[in-house]
Formats: structure tokens, C-alpha cells, sequence
């Protein structure tokens, strides 16, 4: 009879362990959104109705910068939130030992006599903290209630050690945040500071620029000025004394006076058109009807120097968007150009190419070319190798072509001609011509 109560008793044991140990296992379910804190008190409570305890304490550490996180059960049921301080105070002596914790005997730290303690740690190396299960019973802990502990707080050190990291991610997340930020808003600065000294860079060109061609101005406006005053001088003398040649003389001194007169109406041109370049306000021009119309003006221009004019492929080109006076201007420099390069007469072919995207027109003329020395230099302002020459035709088609979205380049061999070519963007939604 105490043989079949004893196994009785043992299967009753037995069935409440499992019972336990399974609801122990369902524990991290129950624990998922849980903060560290909620995560302790929950586990103190399934401990304190599961085993007959006088006190549980839970210690986890990392919980904050300034102190670990306490929780504290007594047996009857009660939070003592406000004595989980004065506990652990109490228990610390024996939780600060290193390695293993066996069971041990104290006295009760929350009332008389004795109580027995059993610590186990929070992960292998009690590396998020240690639990503290105590009993008036001289036989605590045993096998059954070592497990259950163990396997709590196993549980418990999961779920802490998942939180630990998370929130050592989160905060490596928050500090490359702000790595970023600080390093975003240092980038700014830099390219604030960049497109300042740029800007600055920039004005100083300018203003350098602006030295230089008030220098050419006066310069270029003072050789023809000087001419047509030692004309009209001698206009004067003629009139004062006049002879039989004074007619001949007269009519001499006012054809000089109309050259150089021509000469200072094309320098203030030249002038004008780089400061009108800047305020341009293209629109959409068939490029081939325009070059057309224009070469037909200069073929009196060309013939007078024994220059032969002629047009390849430009009648199909399609839209460019542009502004005709200006490109006018930049085209009609690179024909004197060329004519300037032909005393002798030659021939000067002018030929449209079509790309997807852009419009070319190639000026090739059978001058005597650029020499390689001279050739990086001949879009820079006030460079030229002309006598009289202002130096401005180049760099002008060069500033009207970048006005127009454009670029102008040169290919040109010594004693074997030059092309120049002009490459200008197809007006927006335009295709080449005779595409579907």
C-alpha cells in the first residue's frame, strides 16, 4: 500500500514537472514585444507559482547605464518593488562569487531565521544577470525545482541576450545615423565652401577677363582712332591748300577714314555680342533653311577675295533651337576666318552632318592650317596671330556656341587647311528629318 502511494506521489511529481517544463518552453511565445523589465516580472511570477518559494529575485544586468534591473516575489505573491534594492544589497555577498553557485543557507533577508538560496545564473557566464529563488525548506532545491530554475532562467537569458542585441544594433543604427548626418552636413559645407571658392575663382576670372579686354579696347580702338585723325588732318591741309592732286588726295583720306571706321563698327560689334551673349533667347529655327539664307549673303563676300562657297548636306539638318543674330555673328567670324587664311583664293565648303542628338556644321576651308603651337591658343581671348587682329572672333563663336548648349572644335594641319566644326543640340521632341 505505501509502495503504490509512493508511486503515486512520484507520478503526480513527475506530471506536474512536465506540465512545468512545458510551460516554461512556451515562455519565449509569450515574451515576444516584451521589454527586459515585463520579461523579469513574468518570469518571477511563473517561478513563484510553480515552486514553493518564501522570495524570488531577478537581477539583469545591462539594463540601464546607472543600475541593473531588480525584481522581486515574496511568497505571498506580493511586487516588492520598493525592497528589490535592500534584496539584492542583501544577496550580494554570495551572487559576486565567481564560478559555480551551490544551494546554500542564509539568514532570511526579509524576515527571521534561516532560508535556503539557490542562484542560478542568467546565461553561461551569469553575463545578463542571476536569479535568486529562496525557501524555508531544508530540502530546496530539489532535482525537479534545480531544473525548472535552470531552465527559467535559460529561457529568460534568450529573450535578454535577443533584446541586448537588438538594442546594440539600434544604437550602432543611431550612432551611424548620425556619423552620416554629421558627415552629410560636412559634405555640404564643403561643397558650399567648394562652389564659393569656385564662384569666387570664377569672378576672379572674370574680373581678370574684363582687364583684359578693356586693354584690347583701348588698344584696338586707338589704331583706327589715330588713323582717322591723321586723315582728317589731312583732309584739312588739303582744303586750306587745295592743288591738282586734291581730289585724289581727298578721296584717298575718306576711303581710309571709311576702312577704319568699318574697323571700330565691327570692334563695338564684337563687343556687343559677348555681352549680349549672356541674354539670348533661342527658339527652334530649321538649321539648314538658315545656314542657306546665310551663305547666300556671303557669297559676295567670298567671291570679292576669290573664295570659292559651297554647301553639302544642309538642307535636311532639321530644328535647332537658337538665336539667329548671335549664331549669325559666330558663323559669319569663322567665314572671315577662313577667307583671312585664303589670300591667294581657295575654296571653303560648308558641310551638315546629322547625329540623334545633334546637329554638326564642318566650315573647311584650303587655307594654310594652324601651326601645333598655335593651335590649343586660338580660343583664348585676345590671342591672334593677325596683323590688326582684335583676337576676339574665336573665343566669341566659342562663347555663343556654349550659350546655344553647343561646342565649336578645330582640327587643322600646317600648309593643309582647317575645319572647324560646330556641334549644336537638336530642338527638344525634334528628330532628324525624314524619320517616321
Amino acid at each position: 500500500m505505501v509502495q503504490r502511494e509512493t508511486l503515486s506521489d512520484d507520478s503526480r511529481d513527475l506530471r506536474r514537472c512536465i506540465r512545468d517544463l512545458v510551460a516554461l518552453s512556451a515562455l519565449p511565445a509569450v515574451w515576444v514585444g516584451y521589454d527586459a523589465s515585463r520579461i523579469a516580472e513574468s518570469l518571477a511570477d511563473v517561478l513563484l507559482g510553480m515552486l514553493r518559494l518564501d522570495f524570488i529575485y531577478v537581477c539583469v544586468k545591462g539594463h540601464t547605464l546607472d543600475a541593473p534591473l531588480e525584481v522581486a516575489r515574496t511568497e505571498e505573491g506580493l511586487h516588492i518593488a520598493g525592497q528589490a534594492h535592500l534584496l539584492g544589497s542583501a544577496l550580494a555577498p554570495w551572487m559576486n562569487t565567481q564560478g559555480f553557485h551551490p544551494p546554500i543557507s542564509i539568514r532570511h533577508p526579509l524576515g527571521s531565521g534561516t532560508v535556503r538560496i539557490a542562484m542560478t545564473p542568467l546565461g553561461l557566464g551569469a553575463e545578463h544577470g542571476m536569479l535568486v529563488a529562496g525557501s524555508r525548506r531544508l530540502d530546496f532545491p530539489t532535482e525537479t525545482e534545480s531544473l525548472l530554475l535552470t531552465m527559467g532562467a535559460n529561457q529568460a537569458a534568450l529573450l535578454f541576450g535577443r533584446l541586448r542585441a537588438e538594442a546594440t544594433v539600434q544604437q550602432a543604427y543611431v550612432e551611424l545615423e548620425h556619423r552620416v548626418q554629421e558627415r552629410t552636413a560636412a559634405l555640404h559645407r564643403e561643397m558650399a565652401e567648394r562652389r564659393r571658392l569656385e564662384h569666387e575663382a570664377q569672378r576672379a576670372q572674370h574680373f581678370a577677363l574684363l582687364g583684359r579686354l578693356a586693354a584690347g579696347v583701348s588698344h584696338e580702338i586707338r589704331n583706327p582712332l589715330g588713323a582717322i585723325f591723321l586723315h582728317v588732318d589731312l583732309l584739312e591741309e588739303e582744303l586750306r591748300e587745295p592743288s591738282p592732286a586734291s581730289g585724289v588726295a581727298l578721296l584717298t583720306a575718306l576711303a581710309e577714314i571709311k576702312t577704319q571706321l568699318a574697323r571700330l563698327d565691327d570692334l563695338v560689334e564684337d563687343y556687343l555680342s559677348l555681352v549680349r551673349v549672356a541674354n539670348i533667347n533661342p527658339t527652334p529655327h530649321d538649321i539648314g533653311a538658315v545656314v542657306q539664307a546665310w551663305t547666300k549673303e556671303w557669297q559676295g563676300l567670298t567671291m570679292a577675295r576669290g573664295v570659292t562657297l559651297q554647301l553639302e548636306g544642309v538642307a535636311h539638318l532639321g530644328q535647332v533651337t537658337l538665336h539667329e543674330s548671335t549664331l549669325h555673328r559666330a558663323m559669319l567670324n569663322l567665314v572671315q576666318n577662313a577667307l583671312d587664311a585664303m589670300p591667294q583664293g581657295g575654296s571653303l565648303t560648308l558641310v551638315g552632318q546629322s547625329t540623334p542628338n545633334h546637329v554638326q556644321l564642318h566650315f573647311r576651308d584650303t587655307g594654310g592650317g594652324i601651326s601645333a603651337e598655335d593651335l590649343p591658343k586660338i580660343f583664348e581671348p585676345l590671342y591672334t596671330t593677325k596683323p590688326g587682329g582684335t583676337g576676339l572672333g574665336l573665343y566669341i563663336v566659342q562663347e555663343i556656341l556654349a550659350a546655344h548648349g553647343g561646342v565649336v572644335t578645330v582640327e587643322s594641319v600646317h600648309g593643309q587647311g582647317t575645319t572647324f566644326t560646330l556641334m549644336l543640340p537638336r530642338a527638344a521632341a525634334a528628330a532628324p528629318a525624314g524619320t517616321p
